[in-house]
């Protein structure tokens, strides 16, 4: 996996760049120009280098940080959708709507509903959109780790929405996982580890979970089962990460009621 020094003038910039963008997200004027002119990069420069470096174009992580904040005010305001939306830099209720659907794959009125569900349990579980390929791997947790691991695969390097492949793991130690039935595609493969203390005060919204993703894309082109180069280490959340926008209760609830939709064989749920 890629690493950069974080005296790196671009890593720097980079950096001061998101910062900038935390700051002022709410901001419905904030552009590529503006984003680009903190870091003291032209936009087609910085556009590169952020994606090169953080995974995702910098318009996306602007809608990510936007997105965050809207899942805080539901859960921790009154606020209605509309004050919602222009609050986190939104001109516009249907486009809000439609991109906090898509991206946290829950519309925000039942994200609210959930609100008062401040602990949550998980069993094992492994689930696939088709039959064709699959990807295992290891997954390398921390000293004294606890808890449930959610692993998807993406199709975009942001992770939202519904996986096209996830498992869900609990585990106290290093383990395999396996992302099945992937169809052909390119994935993103990533990981959150959340210990059984933080699960307990609900994870709708928390970012303090740990965090793995494997850099390179994964291209699935036939029936075959790829194995990673290495496995996923799970660490704390570093300032270029982008935020977790999936509503994970939500996916493992779709998952369950697409598992039974689909009558899947009692194989595919794995004993916790």
């Amino acid at each position: 996996m890629n690493s950069t020094s974080i005296t790196n003038p671009k890593t720097e910039a980079i950096t001061h760049s998101i910062r900038n963008m935390k700051e002022n997200f709410y901001d419905d004027s904030l552009d590529l120009t503006r984003i680009a002119e903190s870091a003291n990069l032209s936009p087609w420069h910085f556009n590169r280098v952020f994606k090169q470096m953080v995974g995702i174009p910098p318009k996306k992580y602007l809608m990510a940080l936007r997105l965050l904040e809207s899942k805080k005010l539901l859960l921790e305001s009154d606020w209605t959708s509309t004050d919602i939306c222009f609050e986190v830099g939104y001109n516009s209720l249907g486009t809000f709507t439609s991109k906090f659907s898509k991206e946290v794959a829950v519309s925000p009125n039942n994200f609210r509903k959930k609100k008062d569900n401040k602990s949550s349990s998980f069993e094992g579980i492994s689930y696939g959109e088709g039959c064709y390929g699959s990807v295992q791997g290891q997954i390398i947790v921390p000293e004294n780790f606890s808890g449930t691991i959610f692993l998807g695969a993406f199709t975009s390097a942001l992770p939202s929405g519904i996986p096209s492949s996830c498992c869900v793991i609990n585990t106290d130690s290093n383990t395999e996982f396996l992302l099945q039935d992937l169809p052909i595609g390119n994935y993103y493969i990533f990981a959150a580890g959340f210990n059984h203390q933080v699960l307990a005060e609900s994870i709708l919204a928390s970012q303090t979970f740990l965090r793995a993703r494997y850099f390179n894309s994964i291209q699935i082109t036939k029936k075959q089962r790829i194995s990673l180069e290495y496995g996923l280490k799970l660490r704390s959340k570093q300032e270029t990460d982008p935020p977790l926008l999936a509503s994970l209760p939500h996916i493992y609830e779709k998952i369950i009621e697409i598992m039974k939709d689909s009558n899947f064989e009692e194989t595919k749920v794995l004993s916790s």
